[in-house]
């Protein structure tokens, strides 16, 4: 959910990547669900390990699962590491899955404020 939302709020500024430290090779449906329940695209959206994007160069490494999630990655990945501790919906409710959605959109808009700032307007 993270790499849509942080594509869908940065647009062509963001190049966003997401992986995972045990993926299950399908994204959730309650996932998608509420990705779409909020507005975001999911094409071309996959479970996928470290091993599948790309590290080097990165700007920002955000782990979902807190600092346990930065410890399995080598030091000097990014710029700037994010430990954000956001529950795991795998396996809830639809409330549940939207609420951490709802969780992760909040995280990513600010952080994309910090780096980015305002959006610039169109033209």
């Amino acid at each position: 959910m993270a790499e849509a939302i942080a594509r869908g709020l940065g647009g062509e500024r963001v190049a966003a990547h997401s992986a995972g430290l045990a993926p299950t090779g399908r994204v959730a449906e309650g996932s998608l669900d509420a990705l779409r329940a909020l507005g975001y695209p999911s094409d071309g959206l996959a479970s996928k390990g470290l091993d599948a994007v790309p590290l080097d160069g990165l700007d920002v490494v955000v782990s979902l699962v807190g600092p346990l999630g930065l410890a399995a990655l080598p030091t000097g990945r990014a710029l700037r590491r994010e430990a954000w501790s956001i529950p795991d919906p795998y396996g809830a409710d639809e409330a549940t899955y939207l609420a951490v959605a709802r969780s992760i959109e909040e995280r990513v808009r600010v952080l994309l404020g910090e780096l980015l700032g305002p959006e610039p307007p169109p033209g």
